[in-house]
């Protein structure tokens, strides 16, 4: 049981290195920097957050309410998507950007269609550059249409066993179906990095943490044993051989599933023993701060990226654009936090 949730330590400083990676690949690192394991991260780490969220929630009311679920999701994320979306396509209007500026690649991003808009109807021939970032939102979108029903059937019906198996399940069922699509199909990389239906499985590990070994009310450590050492290594060590080996059968199918267990290992100890040396720069207030703005930096960054290629000339050295864009994305997302998600946030409490 989760008493209190209260503020999780580190999961900002999680999410700064997870934008920061995103940015950087962006920037022109992506050849040494793997952007894409900092959006296998945030889905990783929205299932824990909101299964331990569930959690606290079932253990003081004996019940979810999925109707005050979609409207706190709502309140968090739609304010800094259509500011985006708003400035993305007038940016486009006006050929400050590349891409297009049309009604129907806002509504499919709006509604959270943006990956398969983009992997079966050439999504972005009809959408501004810079927004092709929107794929992921659709991702979690997708999982979370049906995993509160889920979570609610097996968790009130005293099965929390099942809802574990069940969670398996859909992560072997993942796996097999990227082989498939690989082996048979042999489908386009972008319909297998991009889909919900095989992404998804990085947020079901981390509803798995989530329910079987969450550090969240636990007692904290500041010390690690050999043993802890030796297991949190090994997860790194897995985690970095799932970056540096490049046989493309592996990279589209067996990355994914490897890079969750690993996080398994390495949210449980960056949580558990955020005192710890080794994770204490996840707590640092830099990180905190960046961890707060990471939503809006994430869905910024790539537009900036865009005008800054098409306007700004003098900003052609990666390392310049690199910390242009952090520095703008940040200001942007401090802006969007103080004056439009701070103001919100006393709405999204009513249904907490």
């Amino acid at each position: 049981m989760i008493e209190n949730v209260g503020k999780i330590p580190s999961l900002n400083g999680i999410r700064a290195l997870s934008v920061l990676l995103v940015i950087a690949s962006h920037s022109g690192f992506g050849d040494v920097v793997p952007g894409g394991l900092g959006v296998t991260v945030f889905f990783f780490l929205s299932g824990f957050l909101i299964t331990t969220l569930f959690i606290r929630e079932e253990s003081k009311s004996q019940r979810i309410n999925i109707l005050h679920f979609y409207a706190r999701r709502g309140i968090r994320l739609y304010p800094a998507m259509l500011i985006t979306i708003v400035a993305a396509y007038s940016l486009a209007y006006f050929g400050q950007i590349g891409g297009e500026s049309t009604i129907l690649g806002a509504l499919a991003q709006i509604f959270y269609f943006a990956n398969y808009f983009n992997i079966f109807f050439d999504g972005a021939n009809y959408t501004p550059a810079g927004t092709g970032v929107f794929w992921s939102l659709s991702v979690e979108e997708h999982f979370y249409l049906v995993y509160p029903l889920i979570f609610s059937f097996f968790i009130l019906n005293y099965n929390q066993r099942k809802l574990v198996v069940c969670l398996f399940v859909v992560i072997v069922t993942i796996l097999l179906w990227r082989i498939y699509l690989f082996e048979v199909n042999s489908v386009s990389d972008s319909r297998i990095l991009y889909a919900s239906d095989t992404r998804i499985d990085s947020i079901a590990f981390g509803c798995l943490l989530a329910i079987l070994k969450n550090p969240v009310g636990r007692i904290f450590r500041d010390k690690l044993s050999v043993k802890d050492y030796c297991v949190l290594f090994l997860s790194i060590l897995l985690l970095v051989f799932t970056l540096i080996y490049r046989d493309e059968m592996f990279r589209l199918t067996f990355r994914f599933t490897l890079q969750g267990a690993a996080l398994c290992v390495v949210f449980y100890y960056a949580i558990a023993c955020y005192r710890h040396p080794v994770f204490r720069i996840l707590e640092t207030n830099v990180m905190d701060k960046v961890g707060t703005y990471s939503y809006t930096m994430y869905l910024v960054h790539f537009i900036l990226i865009a005008y800054v290629d098409q306007n700004i000339a003098l900003i052609s050295n990666k390392y310049a654009l690199f910390s242009f864009v952090v520095l703008c994305s940040a200001f942007i997302g401090w802006g969007v936090f103080k004056y439009v998600e701070k103001p919100l946030s006393g709405y999204k409490h009513r249904y907490s």
